[in-house]
């Protein structure tokens, strides 16, 4: 197959001279700090008007639904299309969709049956707005760069994360929540117009003129990820590391409230520090990018060392002597999440990236509800120190196992 990224890297620009990156780039933080202001607005609306755990469940149900079911279908049709209207199209849906919500809350709306309407509308078109964004980034940086705009990705959306919920509750507690999310339905189409503004990319399948049946196009993608080694290493292996990541998450704040007896300013560290230091190895992988050897290595052994941290953290003594190695364990963790997300990038096919990642993201999701059921039930059945340890030593061992038995990623440099 015809692959425009086989074209030669030196048609690319420097990356803090790619206009096209550096616009895409600046759409999508405004567009992750608008997503801190959604999270704190629908979450304060629905427990005051509601007052019921079970429908915020609801809400978080009708985003992981969404994301499982359209995962390989959406990834499909991004290598189908033109991935950039996609884009374009998809932040103008969640444009409208987030600002329907904000007008129903303006507007005194106590329903939930629209909110949840509106809540998938917007998932879905998330769905179809990840995979055309990551399948088009090798398309728009080139191979060269590919590691260094990921990093820079990865940091800034890490950032965007943290502070975004912050601003978002100083606007829902002056303006109220219907403005936050006004905010946010404004964010998607700011980052609508900076892909606009950024010019054309190119879209590998369309420019080769080989659009098939799309049936065939979707067993297709399946069939390349069982038989590429790097491709089928990490789309099995993310999704167990995401499930038990996911499961510590869930029973760390536990941890540091029951056992450690965190104050609220403490409790705030053990909460960001994780993401701080994701932010920092992604920062690291970025300024060190052609530099990096033995890829896979570093990616496994990432997890490796990571999972021994976890174990070594839930076992300390105070909520002081975790801190340092939370931070630790968030930058190990960079070096696994971010190098995956580059590998696909580099070695995957462009004509099939979208069903990569679509796929990865629908296994990903199932993962992320399963671990979060078990872990708050086990944590209640038995120690939630003992399984945080538990989940730290299965991670490491993952790491290794993983590593002696795919020689796709044990090899790959």
């Amino acid at each position: 197959m015809a692959s425009v990224a086989a074209a030669a890297d030196s048609q690319y620009p420097v990356l803090t001279r790619n206009r096209t990156f550096m616009a895409v780039w600046l759409g999508g933080l405004v567009s992750v700090l608008g997503d801190g202001f959604h999270s704190v607005a629908l979450g304060l609306w629905v427990l005051q008007v509601t007052g019921s755990a079970s429908a915020m469940a609801l809400i978080m149900a009708s985003r992981i639904i969404v994301s499982i079911l359209l995962g390989a279908v959406a990834g499909t049709v991004v290598d189908r299309s033109d991935r950039r209207l996609i884009m374009i199209a998809m932040n103008l849906v969640r444009f409208v969709s987030v600002g329907a919500i904000a007008l129903l809350i303006k507007a005194g709306v106590t329903s939930l049956a629209p909110i949840i309407a509106l809540t998938a509308l917007t998932a879905v078109a998330s769905q179809f707005y990840g995979p055309a964004m990551s399948a088009s980034l090798i398309n728009i940086v080139g191979k060269n760069e590919l590691s260094r705009a990921t990093g820079l990705l990865q940091v800034s959306n890490t950032i965007g994360q943290m502070v975004g919920p912050f601003l978002g509750g100083a606007i829902v507690a002056v303006l109220g929540g219907w403005a936050a999310l006004s905010a946010d339905a404004i964010s998607f189409l700011i980052a609508g117009l900076m892909v606009l503004l950024a010019g054309s990319f190119p879209s590998p399948k369309r420019e080769a003129g080989e659009k098939g049946n799309f049936w065939r196009d979707l067993t297709e993608g399946f069939r390349y990820i069982r038989q590429h080694p790097v491709a089928s290493s990490v789309v099995v292996t993310a999704p167990i590391i995401n499930f038990f990541g996911n499961a510590i998450g869930v029973l760390l704040p536990v941890i540091a409230v029951k056992i450690w007896l965190a104050n609220e300013i403490q409790f705030g560290a053990v909460e960001a520090l994780f993401p701080a230091g994701f932010a920092i190895g992604a920062a690291a992988i970025m300024a060190f990018s052609k530099r990096l050897k033995r890829r896979g290595a570093l990616m496994m052994g990432g997890i490796t060392v990571a999972g021994l941290l976890i174990t070594l953290m839930a076992l300390m003594p105070s909520v002081n002597a975790a801190l340092p190695v939370i931070l630790l364990c968030g930058i190990c963790m960079a070096f696994t999440n971010v190098l995956f997300q580059i590998t696909l990038q580099s070695e995957v096919d462009p004509e099939v990236q979208g069903r990569v990642f679509g796929t990865l993201g629908s296994l990903v999701n199932i993962a992320s509800p399963v671990a979060m059921l078990l872990a708050g039930f086990l944590g209640d059945a038995f120690s939630p120190t003992l399984i945080v340890a538990v989940a730290g030593l299965a991670l490491g061992l993952i790491g290794l196992v993983s590593y002696l038995a795919s020689s796709g990623l044990r090899q790959y440099n």
